[in-house]
Protein backbone atom coordinates (compact mmCIF):
# COMPACT_ATOMS: atom_id res chain seq x y z
CA UNK A 1 0.00 0.00 0.00
CA UNK A 2 1.30 3.36 -0.37
CA UNK A 3 4.00 4.49 2.12
CA UNK A 4 2.24 3.44 5.57
CA UNK A 5 -1.39 4.15 4.74
CA UNK A 6 -3.54 0.91 5.43
CA UNK A 7 -7.14 0.13 4.01
CA UNK A 8 -7.94 -0.17 7.78
CA UNK A 9 -7.47 3.43 8.43
CA UNK A 10 -9.36 4.87 5.95
CA UNK A 11 -11.68 6.36 8.24
CA UNK A 12 -9.45 7.75 10.57
CA UNK A 13 -8.17 11.36 10.41
CA UNK A 14 -5.51 11.64 7.73
CA UNK A 15 -2.78 13.68 8.98
CA UNK A 16 -1.12 16.44 6.18
CA UNK A 17 2.56 14.49 6.21
CA UNK A 18 0.07 11.21 5.04
CA UNK A 19 -2.28 13.14 2.99
CA UNK A 20 0.81 14.79 1.00
CA UNK A 21 2.42 11.38 1.04
CA UNK A 22 -0.29 9.99 -0.67
CA UNK A 23 -0.92 12.95 -2.91
CA UNK A 24 2.50 12.81 -4.21
CA UNK A 25 2.24 8.89 -4.86
CA UNK A 26 -0.85 9.58 -7.29
CA UNK A 27 1.06 12.73 -8.72
CA UNK A 28 4.06 10.68 -9.98
CA UNK A 29 2.41 7.48 -10.93
CA UNK A 30 0.17 10.15 -13.02
CA UNK A 31 3.16 11.34 -14.73
CA UNK A 32 4.53 7.96 -15.36
CA UNK A 33 1.31 6.61 -16.77
CA UNK A 34 0.93 9.50 -18.93
CA UNK A 35 4.28 9.22 -20.41
CA UNK A 36 4.02 5.59 -21.07
CA UNK A 37 0.47 6.42 -23.12
CA UNK A 38 2.14 8.90 -24.76
CA UNK A 39 5.17 6.09 -26.07
CA UNK A 40 2.24 3.66 -26.61
CA UNK A 41 0.47 6.13 -29.04
CA UNK A 42 3.40 7.48 -30.82
CA UNK A 43 3.85 3.83 -31.92
CA UNK A 44 0.41 3.44 -32.64
CA UNK A 45 0.53 6.13 -35.23
CA UNK A 46 4.15 4.48 -36.44
CA UNK A 47 2.53 1.20 -37.25
CA UNK A 48 -1.18 3.24 -38.80
CA UNK A 49 1.23 4.87 -40.97
CA UNK A 50 3.05 1.66 -42.32
CA UNK A 51 -0.27 -0.10 -42.73
CA UNK A 52 -2.06 3.14 -44.49
CA UNK A 53 1.39 3.14 -46.87
CA UNK A 54 1.28 -0.66 -47.63
CA UNK A 55 -2.19 -0.61 -47.91
CA UNK A 56 -2.86 -3.66 -45.00
CA UNK A 57 -5.12 -3.64 -42.47
CA UNK A 58 -3.38 -6.66 -40.52
CA UNK A 59 0.04 -6.90 -39.52
CA UNK A 60 0.51 -10.45 -37.41
CA UNK A 61 4.09 -10.41 -35.56
CA UNK A 62 5.43 -13.03 -33.17
CA UNK A 63 3.33 -12.57 -30.10
CA UNK A 64 0.58 -10.11 -31.52
CA UNK A 65 -1.56 -8.99 -34.37
CA UNK A 66 -2.89 -5.71 -35.24
CA UNK A 67 -5.45 -4.27 -37.07
CA UNK A 68 -6.60 -1.09 -38.86
CA UNK A 69 -9.37 -0.79 -40.67
CA UNK A 70 -12.75 1.53 -40.97
CA UNK A 71 -15.78 0.61 -38.88
CA UNK A 72 -19.04 2.00 -39.16
CA UNK A 73 -21.62 2.54 -36.41
CA UNK A 74 -24.89 4.16 -36.15
CA UNK A 75 -25.70 6.31 -33.21
CA UNK A 76 -28.90 8.28 -32.38
CA UNK A 77 -28.21 11.53 -32.83
CA UNK A 78 -29.94 13.72 -29.46
CA UNK A 79 -29.26 16.64 -30.49
CA UNK A 80 -31.18 16.47 -34.34
CA UNK A 81 -34.11 14.24 -32.43
CA UNK A 82 -34.73 17.28 -29.74
CA UNK A 83 -34.44 20.23 -32.18
CA UNK A 84 -37.02 18.34 -34.60
CA UNK A 85 -39.77 18.97 -32.56
CA UNK A 86 -39.20 15.99 -30.38
CA UNK A 87 -38.17 18.04 -27.31
CA UNK A 88 -40.82 16.64 -25.15
CA UNK A 89 -40.82 12.79 -25.88
CA UNK A 90 -37.17 13.13 -25.72
CA UNK A 91 -37.41 14.71 -22.19
CA UNK A 92 -40.26 11.76 -21.32
CA UNK A 93 -37.31 9.38 -21.41
CA UNK A 94 -34.75 11.13 -20.45
CA UNK A 95 -33.53 9.12 -17.16
CA UNK A 96 -31.33 10.19 -14.69
CA UNK A 97 -27.86 8.97 -13.91
CA UNK A 98 -25.63 9.41 -10.71
CA UNK A 99 -21.88 9.10 -10.18
CA UNK A 100 -19.36 10.17 -7.95
CA UNK A 101 -16.09 12.20 -9.97
CA UNK A 102 -12.94 12.28 -8.52
CA UNK A 103 -10.40 14.79 -9.65
CA UNK A 104 -6.79 15.65 -9.10
CA UNK A 105 -4.76 18.99 -10.30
Amino acid sequence: MIKGYRRRERNKTMDNKTMNSIMQTIAEYTRIAEEAQRIVDENKEILKAHMTETGVDTLIGDEHKATYKEVISNRFDSKAFKADGYADLYKAYQKPSASMRFTFA
